[in-house]
């Protein structure tokens, strides 16, 4: 039987097994632990590996563990998992069946995944009852984060597992009653399994642990100077927690009648820090007592760190109301003196983990396992084959390879007899091009303004004498002018002739208003001894009216003139 090394990363410890693997009853040979760094184990996820990997090389080889293949078991809320039923097929069809389906179970981008299952059993006890399967997803990157960490301590990674099926391989032979629920509890995570007949019925992963008791422990005055291990160690050691979370409890308040005010206060506080994870476990047993009430959970196993913590196992009988034990030892392993199994609780999912693991390898090297069963025989076969496929392809192909090269030798001189004029033909088009964009800025800078001499030019030219301008205002696109005129018809005439002017496109008459004023004539001064003289009064009427003129745009001769010049020129180019 050969050997491996199953490690299991916590949030504070590592605990590391060397056994037997994928035995029903394995045997341990040797059992350490060291400590996680911090910031190295986030929810089951693994970082800066570099250093940890050299802590746990070392630890290897003080303890002259010399097995290099290694497994390791999986805490992580992200991972995935759905129960199915699926055909009444062999056990060695699941897996190829999950795979044809997965994209119906986990609809994620399943490439970022690999696929493990755990068989719960069948659906009855008929014949062809259908099968109850557990479906797990595990995203590779958490996976690669534990293959780096391996392969920098010198370990080849052979098998990977989910905790809780880690759980149930080594506690499904260790439940004594007919139906029990199995807690694992650890600083931050906690899996409550639930086995009747040796079968997984239900299981949950809970977001809550010791942590919080323990942090609660690091932050009173009645335990200065304290680390995160330290506390651990306490807690393993002495009962630093109440019976009970209710106060009023006879017990619990018998015990805190005796206890200092400064220690009593933080041993309730830590007993309160406990009570999500006792309420959240108390509600998978009521979850799972309500759907089956003929079989109801009778007993509490608890493993993992928390079955270390001295009075824990109390907390969670008094609140639960079911007999809770800590559980120590595994009757199905066996293991000689001096392999540090005195607190087996804490290995327990260790050991599980290289009994059965569900896999969590990627199809990749699942496929290369299974080419490697008859790779002699499929090589000779392979060869032949290839020889053969080789002698008739080089029949097939001579002569269409050589037909291929003459035509590519011609093609060759071709482009040497050619090569000088495609460089005159890209020259051309280049000045071409630039000869275009000149045209088309020559274009763009064309502006009404430019023909406002012509304008005034001819305005004078065209209008009579007796038109008086008074006023006169001019932008890029118009001008407005008013005119006086003697009489109307004066007025007609001089609107008609600017509306021929060809600098306009437009002409609108804005206004046109008749005025009249009163002229006085005096004659010549009379002698001074005349007195009276008489003044002549007459009224003059004139006509004013304005005009607004639209300037002409390019016209329109000179740009059909100019796009024809430039076709004219692109044709003579390419010709």
């Amino acid at each position: 039987m050969s050997k491996v090394i199953s490690i299991e990363v916590g949030n504070s410890l590592t605990k590391i097994v060397e056994m037997d693997y994928k035995s029903k009853n394995p045997k341990v040979y040797k059992c350490i632990n060291i400590p996680t760094p911090d910031e190295v184990f986030d929810d089951g996820y693994i970082s800066d590996s570099a250093e940890y990997a050299k802590t746990l090389k070392q630890a290897l080889a003080d303890a002259k563990i010399k097995t290099r293949q290694a497994v390791c078991t999986i805490t992580c809320s992200k991972i995935a998992n759905r129960e199915v039923l699926l055909p009444n097929v062999k056990t060695s069809q699941v897996d190829d069946l999950i795979r044809a389906n997965a994209s119906e179970y986990f609809p994620v981008d399943l490439s970022q995944y690999e696929l493990g299952f755990i068989i719960l059993g069948r659906e009855s006890a008929e014949a062809d009852a259908k099968l109850k399967v557990m479906l797990l997803a595990c995203e590779k990157e958490l996976i690669k984060g534990y293959d780096t960490l391996f392969n920098q301590a010198g370990l080849k990674l052979v098998g990977v597992d989910y905790a809780g099926n880690s759980v149930v391989q080594i506690m499904k032979k260790e439940v004594t009653e007919e139906t029990e629920m199995v807690i694992k509890v650890e600083e931050q995570s906690t899996i409550a399994t639930i086995i009747s007949g040796g079968n997984l019925m239900m299981q949950r992963n809970l977001a809550y642990g010791i942590d919080n008791s323990v942090q609660t422990m690091m932050a009173s005055k009645a335990f200065p100077e304290t680390g995160y291990g330290e506390c651990i160690d306490i807690l393993k050691k002495n009962v630093c927690i109440m019976p009970s979370l209710n106060r009023e409890d006879e017990e619990t308040a018998a015990l805190r009648q005796t206890l200092e005010p400064e220690v009593r206060k933080a041993r309730t506080d830590m007993t309160e820090a406990l009570g999500p994870l006792v309420g959240n476990v108390g509600r998978v047993l009521d979850l799972y007592n309500s759907k089956n009430l003929e079989h109801p959970i009778t007993k509490v196993s608890m493993i993992g760190l928390g079955s270390q913590i001295a009075g824990l196992d109390k907390l969670f009988e008094k609140e639960l109301g079911v007999p809770t034990v800590s559980v120590n030892e595994a009757k199905s392993v066996s293991h000689p003196v001096g392999t540090g199994l005195a607190e087996a609780g804490e290995y327990l999912t260790a050991i599980g983990a290289a009994i059965s693991p569900v896999g969590f390898i990627s199809e990749e090297e699942k496929k290369d396992k299974k080419r490697a069963a008859n790779y002699l025989t499929l090589s000779i076969l392979m060869l032949v084959l290839i020889g053969a496929l080789i002698g008739f392809m080089y029949m097939m192909a001579k002569q269409p390879y050589d037909d291929e090269v003459t035509k590519q030798a011609t093609l060759e001189n071709l482009k040497r007899k050619y090569e000088p004029a495609l460089k005159v033909k890209e020259q051309a088009e280049n000045a071409m091009a630039l000869y275009n964009e000149v045209l088309k800025l020559d274009v763009q800078t064309v502006n009404n303004n430019s023909g406002l001499l012509a304008f005034l030019t001819e305005l004078e030219a065209k209008l009579p004498s007796s038109v008086n301008v008074e006023s006169f205002q001019s932008n890029n696109t118009q001008a407005t002018f008013s005119l006086r005129v003697p009489t109307m018809m004066d007025a007609a005439g001089i609107i008609q002739t600017v509306r021929e002017f060809e600098t306009l496109s437009s002409v609108k008459v804005t206004s046109v208003s008749r005025v009249s004023e009163e002229s006085v004539s005096i004659p010549h001064e009379k002698k001074e001894e005349e007195a009276d003289f008489t003044e002549n009064v007459s009224e003059e009427t004139y006509y004013t009216f304005n005009l607004e003129c639209i300037y002409k745009t390019l016209d329109e001769k000179a740009v059909e003139a100019l796009e024809d010049l430039i076709a004219s020129v692109s044709d003579n180019n390419n010709q």
